[in-house]
Formats: C-alpha cells, structure tokens, sequence
C-alpha cells in the first residue's frame, strides 16, 4: 500500500535497489464515531421555590478505530485497564440525571450516573497467558447517586455539603492486567466509594 513512497535503481526490468523512502508524515490510523446524544429538561415554580429535572444520556453506535493492527468497533466495550482500547472503549449507554429544588433560603440537589453494562476488551478477556487475561467477559451496570444541599444563613453566607456515590456502590471488579495494572476504568466507574464535603460561602 506504501510502495508509492520508495525510490528504486531506475533500470529496465525488475526493481532495482532502493535508493529513496519519503518519510513524510502520513495518517495511517482512523477513528469514527456515531452515537445518539439527548437532552431532556423541565423547569417549574412550586410552593416557595423552583422545581427542576433534567436527563441527558448517549447511546453509542459504532466507535471505530482502524490502524496497523485492523479495524475494531470498541462501542460497549470497557478495556478494564488493557493497553489497547483504554483511551478509545465506551459503553453503549450513559445517562446523567439531575433532580433540584431550590428556594432563596435553601436548595437541595439529587443527581445520578448510569453506566450500562460493557463488554471487556475481547483481546484481552481470550488472550492466553498469564499477564494478558481477565477472568470476566463483562462489566456490570452501575448506577451511582450523589445528595448534595446548601442553606443561606444570611444575604451574605451560606453553608453548603453533600455525600457522593451515596450507597457506597462499588466499581465492577476484575483481574488487574499485567501489561497496565488496572482492574476497572475509573473513567466511568467510581473507584474511591462514598465520601462527604461540606464548606461555607461568603460573599462582600
């Protein structure tokens, strides 16, 4: 596919030897995405305050990738730590919702992460031994929520706080691979567990 780029002995017949490469600059690789992204939102006033939802998801189709080794479609698939497909893989669903209610006095926020069920790398879930192998053919679901609220003590200042990953759910384990060490993508999975914040605002 490359020969273009060689400069041969001219002479009649076969080739001769190569006396030239253009090592110009060439994109050899290829990726290409195609998905669905939605948007979903509704905003009313109710009792003092206001009441908001909001829904946004993707839905991935096709997330090629073509270079030296092939082509491959690493939609619903989660490399799980394999050197391959760790920057390139994506589950095939993700959805991220948003419940408030906020008053001037007070506010109080739910949000949730939805991460669907993924494929691991195939490379790496059927490559024989040890250091390349995982022991699972699937990431399962998770669903993640985070409370969060805010109380105004006065014009000036207000305390706020909250609890992530608030029923402590635990990321989809499987064996760390040799070639990176990581058992689960913290890209979409929360790897730390739950935790709490808190702090005060003040305004001059």
């Amino acid at each position: 596919a490359f020969c273009d780029r060689l400069t041969f002995e001219g002479r009649s017949g076969p080739p001769g030897n190569i006396i030239g490469v253009n090592t110009s600059l060439t994109n050899l690789a290829l990726r290409r995405a195609t998905g669905i992204d939605f948007d979903l939102g509704y905003k009313a006033p109710l009792w003092n305050g206001t009441a908001s939802a909001n829904l946004l998801g993707t839905y991935t189709i096709n997330r090629v990738q073509t270079d030296g080794s092939g082509t491959f479609n690493f939609a619903n698939i989660v490399a799980g730590g394999y050197v391959r497909s760790s920057d390139f893989s994506t589950p095939r669903w993700l959805m991220y919702g948003t419940l408030n209610y906020s008053t001037d006095a007070w506010g109080l926020t739910l949000n949730s992460n939805f991460v669907s069920k993924s494929r691991t790398d195939p490379v790496a879930s059927t490559t024989g031994g040890t250091g390349n192998r995982v022991n699972v053919d699937f990431f399962d679901a998770r669903v993640y929520f985070n409370l969060s609220g805010r109380v105004k003590v006065d014009p000036g200042f207000e305390f706020f706080g909250g609890i992530e990953n608030l029923t402590n759910q635990n990321p989809p384990s499987a064996l760390s691979i040799g070639l990176i060490g990581q058992g689960n993508t913290a890209a979409y999975y929360d790897t730390i567990g739950r935790r709490f914040f808190a702090g005060a605002r003040v305004q001059f």
